[in-house]
């Protein structure tokens, strides 16, 4: 882990292996690092390994807190790829992290966990790892499990297990594998990105569930694995061959839909900066429109 000036100079590096715990996920980490507290956190859950959140000083990298999160999983389940959110609950600055079929809430402060709640892998499968990160909105979470086959809608906040009172709403079928639901006010839109149904895209009510439009860009044997980013009422989506789609969303869906290559692989999320639109391929940064 290491923080840089823009011009590029190294202010600090560190070893989360000898700040924190050591690296056992299956996939090696995955997770962004996010702020909150007024200092840096990053989530680690792994199977064979101490799960945790750890809070680094911004200024000089050394540890502020670190918090295990110690769920009991099986096969693969511990290993999470999926980054947290940071969101206002009951008045408190909240970490909200999923992984280790567990949504958790943390202090942003203190990293102390306030809230848990489980119910999603009552089987339980044992290769059910996840990848795609929560989105938050409206007091609600957008959770994506089941290896792209659900997602579920979560009441945040509370104390200590919440898992009767918090699940809002279920669905299967048009959920995501990789990618992390794009939501804001009351609405969530959800890309599915690999399985027959790649590339369908619906949007729901977060608080209910309840399925507002539903459709799809075009078919292709190719996969998704950036998530999709809404900027205004404008749309953006980078499949992993270097397509980029665009669209105006409406009420009712999509329209004015485009679609451009920029002839190399994207796995990396789209942001948009200033009104452009900056793409990290696999061998250049990219600007559009």
């Amino acid at each position: 882990m290491a923080a840089l000036t823009l011009e590029g100079e190294v202010v600090w590096r560190i070893n989360l292996d000898e700040v924190a715990h050591p690296d056992k996920i299956l996939w090696d980490r995955g997770t962004s690092p996010i702020f909150a507290g007024g200092r840096l956190v990053i989530a680690v859950m792994q199977q064979a390994g101490t799960s945790y959140l750890v809070a680094l000083d911004k200024k000089n990298g050394k540890r502020a807190w670190i918090t295990e999160r110690p769920f009991r999983t099986v096969g693969e389940n511990g290993d999470s790829y999926s980054s947290p959110f940071v969101e206002t609950i009951d008045g408190l600055e909240t970490i909200v992290t999923w992984g280790g079929d567990h949504l958790t809430g943390h202090h942003a402060i203190t990293g102390e966990q306030l809230w848990f709640c489980g119910g999603f892998n009552p089987k339980p499968e044992r290769v059910w790892r996840t990848i795609a990160s929560p989105s938050g909105t409206n007091g609600v979470a957008i959770v994506p499990h089941g290896r792209e086959d659900r997602v579920a809608g979560i009441k945040l906040g509370g104390k200590g297990e919440i898992t009767k009172s918090a699940w809002l709403w279920s669905a299967r079928g048009w959920g995501s594998d990789n990618c992390t639901p794009a939501a804001h006010g009351n609405r969530a839109l959800m890309l599915t990105d690999t399985g027959k149904a790649r590339g369908m895209l619906t949007m729901v009510e977060a608080t209910t569930g309840k399925q507002l439009w539903q459709q799809s860009l075009p078919k292709s044997v190719h996969t998704f694995c950036a998530s999709p980013v809404v900027a205004g009422n404008r749309l953006y989506v980078a499949r992993r061959d270097g397509t980029v789609f665009t669209a105006s969303l409406t009420a009712d869906g999509m329209e004015d839909l485009q679609e451009i290559t920029i002839e190399e692989g994207v796995i990396a999320s789209p942001v948009v900066v200033d009104g452009k639109v900056l793409i990290r391929g696999d061998r250049h940064l990219v600007c559009l429109w």
